[in-house]
């Protein structure tokens, strides 16, 4: 059985069942369930402008700060029957197909937020209601007069709702206005509290006449655009600025500002006719239940050009209310009623009634039927924008043609004729571009823009800000997110209409085919070939690439450039820049064509760039002479290199004769001597590089003319003289402004006259008879080379050259005449140090021909090195000596091959010390070696010292023979003299060593006495052990200066050797400090037996014989024989007797038979037993010893508890501050368990002394120890480092806290937190808080306390801050106001350093004035005073 059969069975015979519905699934699922944000608000918006309402309200029912109710309100008409049937009837959309509804279900977006709706429209309501998964209805008169007018939709919250962003919401109102055909306002309340209202302005629209050369068919030709209108449109918004998140409490107590806003764009509305078939009409309404129109419109959103709002601020200043609806620069949006995600790819938004996907969010492009019908749709969006893009041309072109050429020059005449005699006319263009775009733009608000067009060129500026503006609307970019959209208008913008698309170019409007791309190479001389001009590029480069791509338009060819040759001639400048790119032109391999040369006009000259052979070098020939015809004008050709001119250009660098067979023809040659001496030096400077033949040509063209200035006059070459033949008045020597060696040459190919009888010149010098000296000289030096041998001999040997008279003598004596070997050359630096110089009233040069002459007839240069040492001694004048050392030092060169500092026998260096100086081998450069009274050159000469040969320190003979001939006088300077030879001890040998451990130059303190290092030792640190020695200690590097010399530290031996009588002054100090020597000594088994027995004193061999006992199992026990030891060191009971060890026994009973029996140390040998018993002990037992007096002290017939004692410190002075026992290791370690116990930090905090006790002394100098052993918390430190603490204490304290910040208080010091006044301050004896000190002096004027300076650096570190704050500063000028006005000048001078608001002190009073009726201040407060005036009279 086939499908068909079987399902007609099906239907014959078959119970019937409806399909279900599950409405709650359906409504929640898909019909309420829009992407996009505010649909509810865009569907009831367009039911507004569908039942042609002008006016719709929303308003928001709020409980708390969330919204419990919506009611929206339009003013339409309202509601028929068929009109509340179809409300109920879901997917049954309205079939009116001039509305945008098609799919009736817009109204259920409202079930998104309520679950009841309830609608009210002419004196009719109805409620929706659920019963389980099916909603109903239900329908009934209403009467309500205040709602008379309106259709209200309720919606009470399913639950309550955020209050939504306002702004955002705002935004999407104004945008959804754009388009509305009869909406014109809507307001927003939240709690009957306006907050935002936007209203819709439109002018009457006009009408754009479309050219019949317009294909106004889309590609199918479905649709035909037969109209386009435009019209003005200015929406205007007023809102309350609210934030994100509103507080009600805050909106009802009217807290926010309001602000009004306007945006101004224009509409253009394009009338379709519409032609379907029948079948694709039948298809459509299948889908969207209703047939399509007959005619339609397509409206379009752009932005109007206008010279006031052109610049990017109008848009960036725009309200941010706006931002959607105008697009520019950016993409519009597809409307279709309302905005969608649709973007157009141009910047205007196109409204059409294209049939939208079900949430009305994109163009259904996935249903065929619904794709042709809307493609065929969007083209004409294509062809409108097309229409626009013309009009905008249009309207430029007749700016271009009509109003700037023509009718801005008649109203500039009628407007001066207008203007008062007295009143200067306002400039001409802003006048007249003005009244012009007045004119066009009727609908503008003036009143909020300012006018561009005072710019410097304001027509052009104007004209490419208006052409980018349109190109930039009208310039497709892919859309998105449906790229076809863009696509579909773009291909028809281009194809609508034959025609080139117009743009602007430099030269006016034209058809882009017209225009050119411009090149940045042709800039400079294309004039009359239109282009694009260089902003609009920039601005519209994705425009122009596309069009380039798709050539539209080409770049700047050679073609171009010949047509705009043709058209004109060039100036200089573009002459340049047409070379400089045809240059580069051919550089790329393009063909060298002749018609660039041929059609190029130099000025207004006639001539053409075809007839330049040559260009002019300047470097050989002056620009500024004039040139032949054939030679390009030098301002053109120096902005080219050589290559460029000859190689690229072709042409040939025109020639030296050239140029003189042109210029000898000048009649300025004959009669104007600055101008032929210009042609000389040109000729002079280029002579010698030119042919023979050319030299020839150009001396024969020369020699006919008088073209030689001399002193007489313009002369023939032959009747000239060379100028420095000049020993007669009458001769016409030649006169040059500036002769040069060139010109030497030149003169002598014209033939110019050089020499004048030799024999005559030199009978007048040996005669004496006086004639200009200095000319001689340069006439005499000029032939030198052609003199003979006698001839040189008399300038050489005869007394024939004067000296001249630093006297100044009258000028009526003898001048005397020496031979030049005994005369100097006549410089300041020879004259200053009066030596005697030649004569010479000219200006002087060792390397002038004059100079070289001299010299080489034994005029000396400079002086020998013993006469210039010889004047720096002391004996000469100071000035001379000072000039001649420096004429020493900087001509040094002179003299360094004769100089050899070890064999300078002359005191010429000035020293350190005044008034001394001394040879180069007898100073040195460092000052540390004066202390030892070596001599020190003087400061400014150390630079020099190299050249002088002077060392920088004494070598090693001379510092060991100065220190063991003068050794130093006095501690510190020894110290000094030890610490400089530290320094140099590197330089000394073994030999120096020998000497120095064998001298005697160690000063004694308060001893007028030097002795030899190896006869004293190096300090101790225990300075009472130095009692014993001889010691010195001259600091670190000193001492190690010494330690090589011999001095030394003491050795075991050396501390053997003390012996000291007890009726010696230092017995008991020997006494007290035994028990060191023993260890200083680290004495032998035998030594330290023979110091424990008799004879030795009792105090001391006590002292022995304790350290034997307390060192025998570490030094003594492994060579400790007591049948070898033969000294009789044991203590025996029996009186004062000792006994060796065999010879005395513990029993005492053998006492009987006169046996010697040992001493017993009762307490020691009874702790030590007890030690070895311990092990039996309870706690009980330890109990009880803890609490009982055992302890005997020594030296006190006491006993005492093992808890009030301590074991003894290594450290023998703290042992003072507490009561303290030693019985050994063993009896130690029992007492410990008993309860003595060591030193705590506790212990050593309890420790006080008072400064009266005998004690306080040693308590100061041990408290930083102590202070280390209590390791305080920051509370006991800064305790210790404040006041009352005594100031050597807290001193120290300070130093402790500082030293152990980082590592002990870094994480527990908060500054704001210390309440103790610990910090030392600069105002006297004052202490303070961090937070109430500071670091910057200035802060003092207001009584602010400043730390003290030597912290400063650590002021970071106690949280000190740099100033007080606003709040300190306020309350301390509130609290004390300055006492009079030059305190208050420095308080309120500081005060102005910092960038506070001051407003506070308005109304305190600190400002002091003086009051003549009373000694006391008066102040006032700011705002009841004023800044004095210049003008006194006013003050009262």
């Amino acid at each position: 059985m086939s499908l068909d059969t079987l399902r007609n069975e099906i239907l014959s015979n078959s119970d019937e069942d409806r399909v279900q519905v599950n409405q709650r699934d359906l409504i929640d699922k898909i019909l309420a369930r829009y992407s996009c944000k505010f649909v509810i608000f865009r569907e009831l918006m367009q039911n507004s402008d569908d039942a042609e309402s002008s006016s719709a309200k929303i308003m928001f029912k709020t409980n708390g700060n969330k919204i419990t109710r919506i009611i929206f309100k339009n003013n339409g008409f309202a509601f028929r029957p068929e009109d509340w049937e179809r409300l109920v009837r879901i997917a049954e959309g309205n079939p009116d197909e001039q509305k945008i509804g098609a799919f009736g279900v817009g109204f259920y977006s409202l079930f998104a937020v309520t679950e009841n709706p309830f609608v009210t429209s002419g004196g009719q309501g109805m409620a929706f209601y659920w019963r389980g998964k099916q909603i109903y209805t239900k329908r009934g008169p209403r009467n309500d007069d205040d709602d008379k007018g309106w259709t209200t939709f309720l919606m009470d919250t399913r639950e309550p709702l955020m209050i939504p962003n306002i702004e955002e919401l705002s935004k999407f109102l104004v945008n959804s206005l754009g388009f509305t055909d009869n909406l014109k306002e809507i307001s927003m309340y939240i709690d009957d509290k306006l907050v935002t209202k936007v209203s819709k302005k439109m002018q009457d629209p006009e009408s754009i006449d479309i050219t019949s050369r317009f294909n106004t068919f889309s590609s199918k030709n479905m649709f035909n655009l037969t109209s386009v209108e435009l019209r003005c449109v200015q929406l205007d918004v007023e809102r309350l600025l609210l934030p994100k998140k509103i507080n009600i409490k805050h909106l009802r107590s009217d807290e926010y500002n309001m602000e009004e806003a306007s945006a101004i764009f224009r509409i253009a509305k394009g009338s379709l006719n519409v032609k379907i078939s029948k079948e694709f009409s039948a298809k459509m309404g299948r889908i969207t239940k209703k047939s399509p129109p007959n005619n339609t419109s397509i409206q379009m959103i752009f932005t109007e050009f206008d010279e006031r709002n052109t610049s990017k601020d109008y848009y960036n200043n725009l309200s941010p209310i706006f931002e959607d609806l105008i697009s520019y620069p950016e993409q519009g949006k597809i409307y279709i009623g309302f905005p969608t995600n649709q973007t157009t790819g141009s910047s205007s938004h196109l409204a059409a009634r294209v049939i939208p996907t079900m949430e009305r969010e994109l163009i259904d492009f996935a249903e065929q039927t619904l794709a042709e019908y809307n493609i065929e749709m969007l083209c004409l969006g294509g062809t409108l924008s097309r229409i626009l893009y013309e009009y905008e041309m249009a309207q430029m072109s007749i700016f271009c043609n009509e109003t700037i050429s023509s009718d801005i020059e008649k109203y500039e005449e009628y407007e001066e004729t207008k203007q008062p005699k007295k009143r200067a006319p306002e400039p001409k263009t802003k006048r007249s571009l003005y009244k012009w775009l007045t004119k066009r733009f009727k609908f503008s608000n003036h009143a909020n823009y300012t006018s561009t067009v005072q710019l410097t060129s304001p027509h052009r500026q104007l004209l490419e800000k208006w052409a980018a503006h349109a190109i930039a609307h009208f310039t497709y970019n892919a859309s998105t997110p449906n790229v076809r959209v863009s696509e579909i208008a773009e291909k028809q913008f281009f194809n609508c209409l034959e025609q080139n698309l117009l743009i602007l170019s430099t030269n006016g409007v034209h058809p882009i085919t017209d225009v050119r791309l411009p090149n940045p190479e042709m800039a400079g001389f294309i004039k009359t070939v239109p282009l694009v001009p260089k902003n609009l590029l920039e601005q519209c480069e994705t425009f122009f690439n596309k069009a380039k791509g798709a050539n539209f338009i080409t770049e700047l060819s050679f073609e171009d450039v010949l047509v705009e040759l043709k058209s004109r001639a060039l100036s200089e400048e573009e002459i340049i820049k047409l070379l400089k790119w045809w240059i580069s032109y051919l550089s790329n391999g393009n063909p060298y064509d002749t018609r660039l040369l041929k059609f190029t006009q130099i000025g207004d000259s006639s001539q053409t760039l075809n007839t330049i052979k040559f260009y002019l070098n300047p470097h050989k020939i002056s620009s500024d002479f004039d040139i032949p015809f054939e030679v390009i004008p030098y301002n053109i050709s120096k902005n080219f290199t050589q290559q460029e001119l000859t190689n690229s250009l072709k042409w040939k660098e025109l020639p030296l004769v050239n140029w003189a067979n042109f210029i000898v023809n000048d009649p300025g040659l004959e009669t104007e001597p600055k101008f032929a001496e210009k042609i000389h030096h040109v000729l002079a400077k280029n002579l010698e590089s030119i042919p023979q033949q050319d030299k020839e040509t150009i001396r024969l063209s020369f020699i006919a003319k008088r073209c030689i200035p001399t002193k007489f006059g313009m002369k023939f070459p032959n009747k000239s003289y060379f100028e420095d033949v000049n020993l007669f008045p009458n001769l016409p020597t030649i006169k040059f402004q500036n002769s040069t060696s060139g010109i030497k040459y030149l003169m002598e190919h014209f033939g110019v006259r050089k020499v004048v009888e030799l024999k005559l010149i030199l009978e007048r010098l040996v005669n004496q008879e006086d004639c200009n000296f200095v000319g001689v000289v340069k006439y005499l030096a000029s032939i030198y080379d052609e003199l003979n041998d006698n001839e040189k001999n008399i300038l050489k040997n005869e007394s024939i050259w004067p000296k001249e008279d630093l006297l100044g003598l009258p000028t009526t004596k003898k001048i005397q005449r020496f031979i030049a070997r005994d005369l100097y050359v006549p410089i300041r630096s020879l004259r200053e140090l009066g030596l005697s110089i030649i004569d010479w009233n000219a200006e002087w040069s060792n390397s002038s021909k004059g100079g070289k002459f001299l010299i080489e007839l034994g005029l000396q240069e400079y002086p020998k090195l013993e006469t210039i040492l010889n004047l720096a001694v002391p004996s000469n004048d100071p000035k001379i000596r000072e000039l001649a050392l420096k004429y020493f030092i900087d001509n040094y060169d002179k003299y360094s091959v004769h100089y050899k500092p070890d064999e300078i026998n002359i005191a010429f260096l000035p020293c350190s010390k005044s008034n001394t100086y001394a040879k180069p081998s007898e100073c040195f450069t460092n000052d540390r070696c004066m202390i030892m009274n070596f001599k020190v050159v003087r400061e400014d000469l150390r630079s020099k010292a190299e050249k002088f040969g002077i060392q920088q320190h004494p070598n090693h003979d001379k510092l060991v023979k100065r220190l063991t001939e003068n050794p130093p006088q006095g501690e510190n300077n020894a110290m000094k003299v030890f610490e400089y030879l530290y320094s140099r001890q590197h330089d000394f040998t073994d030999a120096d060593w020998n000497i120095l451990n064998n001298s005697e130059f160690i000063p004694i303190k308060n001893e007028n006495i030097h002795i030899k290092p190896r006869d004293c030792f190096f300090k101790l640190k225990d300075e009472k052990l130095n009692e014993f020695f001889l010691c010195v200690d001259f600091g670190t590097k000193a001492n190690e200066f010494l330690s090589k010399c011999g001095v030394k530290k003491q050795t075991s031996n050396d501390f053997a050797e003390i012996k000291v009588d007890p009726s010696h002054k230092l017995w008991k100090l020997y006494v007290e400090k035994f028990p060191v020597i023993l260890e200083n000594i680290n004495p032998n088994l035998e030594k330290i037996l023979n110091l424990a027995a008799p004879p030795t004193d009792l105090k001391l061999r006590t002292t022995a014989l304790k350290y034997f006992i307390d060192n025998f199992d570490r030094k003594y026990v492994g060579v400790y024989n007591p049948g070898m030891v033969n000294i009789a060191f044991l203590p025996c009971s029996n009186s004062n007797a000792y006994a060796r060890p065999l010879d005395c026994f513990i029993n005492d009973e053998c006492m009987i038979m006169n046996f010697q029996i040992i001493r017993e140390n009762n307490a020691m040998k009874v702790f030590e037993y007890l030690y070895s018993r311990q092990h039996d002990f309870t706690d009980a037992d330890w109990n009880i010893l803890n609490n009982s007096e055992f302890i005997p002290i020594k030296n006190e017939n006491i006993h005492i508890k093992p808890r009030d004692c301590f074991f003894k410190l290594k450290d023998e002075k703290l042992n003072e501050f507490f009561l303290c026992v030693d019985f050994g290791t063993k009896a130690n370690e029992f007492l410990s368990k008993c309860g003595v116990k060591k030193q705590t930090s506790n212990d050593f905090a309890e420790i006080k002394v008072d400064p009266s006790h005998k004690l306080w002394k040693l308590y100061v100098e041990k408290f930083p120890v102590i202070l280390e052993n209590i390791n305080p918390n920051l509370e006991k430190i800064l305790n210790l480092a404040a006041p009352p603490t005594d100031l050597k204490l807290r001193t120290t304290a300070l130093k402790y806290f500082i030293d152990n910040f980082d590592r002990k208080y870094v994480g527990v010091y908060n500054p704001g937190m210390v309440n103790i006044a610990f910090l030392p301050c600069s105002n006297s004896n004052a202490y303070a808080r961090p937070l109430d000190c500071f670091i910057n002096d200035e802060c003092m004027i207001m009584n602010f306390q400043i730390i003290r300076k030597d912290l400063r650096s650590k002021a970071e570190k106690f949280g000190v801050q740099q100033n007080p704050d606003y709040k300190k500063l306020t309350e301390k000028l509130i609290e004390n106001p300055p006492q009079n006005k030059n305190e208050a000048k420095k308080v309120f001078e500081y005060l102005n350093k910092f960038n506070y608001n001051w407003n506070t002190l308005i109304n305190s009073q600190f400002i002091p004035i003086q009051d003549e009726n009373s000694p006391n201040n008066k102040y006032i407060k700011p705002n009841d005073c004023f800044f004095k005036l210049k003008d006194d009279r006013y003050l009262e």
